[in-house]
């Protein structure tokens, strides 16, 4: 079974936490993380309900890294989707897409909400490993946030919160793993002399790539070896490798 945490980033009205905690409640969810939220006062708590529990035992954390640091994969929502296929930043899947790419040991992973207002900003969302859109109609596409975060745990709780399409042995590859093979890719682009001004974005689709398969250990030891080897064998070819022996 897969575990859930909610991560809250910056909201700003009390009443939408406790909105939150309550929808958290209806589908068995209790992990709640805020990050540098305003507060939690008496109409947070009239709003959860029953579920004023969540709210007790919610962790509160200044940053989106210290909240991330807590979880395996780390799952992003957002309300702007890009039009072309070579925007990374937002290119998000379906909640239905993201279940069918999960694992039922894919290991503890955070849902992560933005602001109210501004939602996720991109220099957020290229922390995460995935992205969520939620389909919604043109002509009025906001949703309110605890809305959002009950469509998303519906998707996981109407399937008994265990995906089944994906590979069994995903709980061997960490977040930290995954972020080890995005250095190594941007170290390697450093390394040919990859168009600088290109570097950003090709990061970026190549940790989105990585999101979307989350490779397990076995791929994530291949294919470090592979990163790490030339990057090595360039900087030893150019003189600048400082482990290389003297001849």
């Amino acid at each position: 079974m897969n575990r859930i945490t909610v991560i809250l980033v910056r909201p700003k009205y009390p009443g939408n936490i406790g909105a939150v905690a309550r929808v958290m409640s209806n589908f068995d969810q209790s992990d709640l993380i805020l990050v540098d939220p305003i507060g939690i006062d008496q109409e947070a708590r009239n709003r959860a309900k029953h579920a004023n529990f969540i709210l007790d035992n919610a962790i509160t954390v200044n940053t989106l890294d210290e909240a991330i640091m807590q979880t395996d994969l780390n799952i992003g929502t957002t309300g702007i989707k890009n039009t072309r296929q070579t925007g990374h930043i937002r290119n998000p899947l379906t909640p239905h897409q993201l279940f069918d790419r999960l694992s039922s040991d894919a290991g503890r992973i955070g849902l992560v909400f933005g602001r109210e207002d501004t939602g996720l900003l991109d220099e957020e969302l290229l922390k995460l490993d995935l992205l969520i859109s939620i389909p919604t109609s043109e002509k009025y596409p906001v949703m309110n946030l605890s809305h959002a975060v009950a469509v998303v745990l519906w998707e996981f709780f109407r399937r008994g919160g265990i995906p089944g399409k994906f590979i069994a042995d995903l709980k061997d590859t960490s977040s930290f793993e995954r972020e080890k093979m995005v250095n190594s890719f941007m170290e390697l682009m450093e390394a040919i002399n990859y168009p600088p001004h290109r570097r950003e974005n090709t990061g970026i689709l190549f940790r989105r790539m990585i999101g979307r398969s989350i490779p397990t250990k076995w791929e994530f030891h291949t294919l470090m070896g592979v990163l790490t080897g030339a990057v090595r064998r360039i900087k030893r070819d150019e003189g600048t490798d400082p482990n290389k022996e003297d001849s």
